[in-house]
């Protein structure tokens, strides 16, 4: 029966049967409603909408997971950009730091070098300091020799002459000497 022929024969009912028909209704409403009620409160409909609960947080769950995933790849691809960075510079440093070890040991070999020649040096004007003094004691003998054959110099002059012509170079020398 469709909705319009139902329309037609309630229309047909006097008002007993029509109240007779409402209480049947509502009989039959009632019956649904603890059915639904009994649906509600059986196990398995509890059981059903728990699980419900269980994956709508599950889902959220994942969610939040995939976006924590999402982040974490993120961090991760800026720590490699700071790695391989980092690496570029280390490289650029070792190489430098092997450079000033290489100039490092080339100016030490010049050191040693420099202070060998500066003792060679050294010698050489300890030689030469007494070699002056050696030929002073000669050319004093020698003046002595011949100021018995030449009138006498006073000792004064004589000292000015002899201490003027080596004093400036020997003086140099000696405060260099003291200097290093």
């Amino acid at each position: 029966m469709t909705v319009d022929n139902r329309t037609k024969s309630i229309r047909k009912l006097d008002p007993v049967q029509l109240k007779q028909r409402i209480i049947h209704l509502q009989a039959e409403l009632s019956r649904y409603k603890q059915q639904v009620d009994s649906y509600q409160n059986n196990y398995h409909y509890n059981q059903f909408d728990q699980l419900k609960e269980i994956i709508k947080h599950k889902n959220e769950e994942v969610n939040q997971l995939q976006q924590q995933k999402l982040e974490l790849e993120e961090t991760v691809q800026r720590i490699e950009g700071k790695k391989s960075r980092y690496e570029e510079t280390y490289t650029d440093l070792q190489n430098k730091v092997n450079e000033l070890l290489a100039e490092n040991k080339i100016l030490q070999e010049e050191t040693e070098l420099l202070q060998t020649e500066n003792a060679s040096l050294r010698d050489t004007l300890d030689n030469q300091e007494e070699e002056v003094v050696r030929l002073r004691h000669k050319v004093e003998e020698l003046e002595e020799e011949t100021s018995l054959f030449k009138p006498r110099k006073n000792s004064l002059q004589l000292n000015r002459e002899t201490d003027a012509a080596d004093s400036w170079f020997l003086r140099t020398l000696k405060q260099q000497n003291k200097e290093e």
